[in-house]
């Protein structure tokens, strides 16, 4: 005899039979954002021709 699991409506956590304790809401989802984040490498000697002041290279 097979094992049957109730359904619940929740996309995520809390599972509940109602879905309203669920923490995110189902898909789809829109994500906007105003700014990106980018880490880079450079070499310090190439790159120093390129900075103009007031701007200055800060290493670290």
């Amino acid at each position: 005899m097979e094992e049957t699991r109730p359904y619940y409506s929740t996309f995520s956590l809390p599972t509940t039979k109602s879905g309203k304790s669920q923490i995110v809401p189902p898909p789809p989802w829109i994500y906007a954002i105003e700014m990106i984040g980018v880490k880079v490498h450079f070499d310090l000697g190439k790159v120093l021709d390129l900075i103009s002041p007031p701007l200055e290279i800060v290493d670290g």
